[in-house]
């Protein structure tokens, strides 16, 4: 009986192991959330997200609470990034990203201090968030030269820690992420005149295909070549306000 018991116990343990200390956002995750959301003049509530997991061995709750936090410099989002793209990174996990490579933790550090000033500007080039679920901060998802112009579309990237992978994280930051831009461009905000989003990714990188295609990105007949080799395409547009109608409609590329 007692052995039964202590077997009931160690298994709650290993259960619990896996679950963020909290499973709603911060207090401090929102202060920096409400900060920055005002100067996009975009509700605060939008960077908030839910995650349903359609993973059958998934002992997370099916539904939690999670965030796009912009990124701060911190040592837990400091710590996160270097978990991910430093020395103690998987390189087999991150053979998409890039090109494929870890960087050195100091490195990883530098560039977060410099995400993080950006973010502070009143109107940022590139927007850097950490992906946070519950109070744990377990991504990056980050969207590139936002402010462009000249008809070139922002760019959209993202990447979570492996053992986050697989659960329907990554697709629903994305997802809040276009949620996010929309208002962007229902404010008609000059600051901002893009109309679509951009996204490269290696050919052999299912996961992610599947997660833009899934968002309603459109896939280039053609792959492109980067620096980083070849890669497919693909293109968000976002809906545009007619003028003269209540309706909203989807330009054309």
């Amino acid at each position: 009986m007692f052995k039964k018991f202590f077997s009931v116990v160690l298994v709650f343990v290993i259960f619990c192991s896996f679950i963020p200390n909290s499973l709603a956002v911060t207090d401090k995750q929102m202060s920096y959330i409400e900060e920055f959301s005002k100067s996009l003049n975009v509700p605060s509530e939008c960077f908030l997200f839910d995650v349903e997991s359609n993973s059958r061995e998934d002992c997370l709750p099916r539904t939690t609470e999670c965030a796009l936090v912009p990124i701060q410099n911190i040592k837990d989002h400091k710590k996160c990034m270097k978990a991910i793209f430093g020395n103690q990174g998987d390189k087999q996990y991150i053979k998409y990203y890039h090109d494929g490579s870890l960087s050195k933790n100091n490195a990883v550090e530098k560039e977060v201090e410099r995400e993080a000033l950006e973010m502070k500007r009143n109107n940022p080039k590139s927007l850097t968030f950490v992906i946070t679920y519950g109070d744990e901060s377990v991504g990056k998802l980050y969207v590139l030269s936002i402010r462009s112009g000249g008809g070139r579309a922002p760019r959209l990237g993202y990447l979570i820690k492996k053992e986050y992978s697989g659960r329907g994280i990554t697709k629903a930051s994305a997802k809040c992420a276009l949620n996010i831009m929309q208002r962007m461009v229902d404010n008609k905000d000059k600051r901002y005149s893009f109309t679509k989003l951009k996204a490269t990714v290696a050919p052999a990188n299912k996961a992610s295909n599947a997660i833009l295609s899934g968002l309603g990105f459109k896939k280039s007949a053609k792959t492109v070549r980067n620096r980083y080799g070849k890669r497919n395409e693909y293109t968000y547009m976002f809906k545009l306000k007619c003028r003269n109608k209540n309706k909203s409609k989807k330009i054309i590329a």
